[in-house]
């Protein structure tokens, strides 16, 4: 077994997906953890909370990865920061910044892999929890899951928050994104997504409405439930839905 699994990728598309995940993992424990993830070629940068996930997709410039250990692994919150604060530059206009990851069972060493790919400029973050349990689960599976979901009467919903935590991880990315809802059946939260070139999320909020209706059995948002039942609810789809449509939406601030 190799020591080290290595991925190479240009450091601008990085940056921006680890903000964006930086800025969805929440500051505590246990979900305040950075994933990192190899699907076929292209590296994925996810987080999540209790009520919200991302995931955006980094191309790949160089893989060498063992994937029985290394098709996926963890860093915390405060961790990702102190790989995210690592400064590079150019020694050339024209090079272009390129970043590589050395992936060890303990540990996670960012390199600069610019120029001639000396790997001078380096920082150095432990990886946590253990290389073969994941502490948020195969996150990018579950939005793909969801996003394929058929589109429903729901109208998207967020609170205060969460339209500032879409319109920071929206600066981040500096992409444009489609929301819409497709949420479960009977339940009483709405289940909006998100989708962008490279970027998928979800984002639950409580239907006021429907908790005010029926209070008794009025739950709190919980998107491991919703990562969870993804999948049971059979084949709803109807051969007369539109499919996901372009929201015009009026956040508080608006989105950037």
């Amino acid at each position: 077994m190799m020591e080290t699994s290595k991925i190479i990728v240009d450091a601008q598309p990085f940056a921006r997906a680890l903000a964006a995940a930086i800025a969805v993992a929440p500051g505590k424990e246990p979900l305040d953890v950075i994933q990192f993830r190899v699907v076929g070629d292209t590296l994925v940068v996810a987080a999540r909370s209790h009520t919200e996930a991302v995931a955006v997709e980094v191309p790949t410039y160089y893989l060498d990865v063992d994937y029985e250990r290394d098709e996926y692994f963890e860093i915390t919150r405060a961790e990702a920061r102190a790989l995210a604060a690592m400064k590079m530059k150019k020694d050339d206009p024209e090079d272009e910044l390129r970043l590589g990851l050395l992936v060890h069972e303990q540990w996670i060493h960012r390199t600069d892999e610019s120029g001639l790919g000396l790997g001078i400029r380096a920082v150095k973050v432990r990886r946590c929890g253990s290389p073969y349990e994941s502490a948020l689960g195969d996150v990018p599976h579950s939005l793909a899951e969801a996003l394929n979901k058929p589109v429903t009467e729901d109208r998207p919903k967020m609170d205060g928050r969460q339209w500032t935590l879409l319109g920071r991880v929206a600066r981040a990315l500096d992409c444009h994104l489609v929301l819409w809802a497709n949420s479960q059946p009977d339940s009483q939260n709405v289940r909006t997504v998100i989708q962008g070139d490279g970027v998928a999320m979800m984002v639950l909020c409580a239907d006021i409405e429907a908790t005010e209706q029926d209070a008794p059995e009025a739950t709190t948002p919980s998107l491991e439930n919703s990562l969870d039942s993804i999948d049971d609810g059979g084949d709803d789809s109807d051969e007369d839905d539109e499919g996901p449509k372009t929201v015009a939406a009026n956040p508080p601030k608006g989105l950037a």
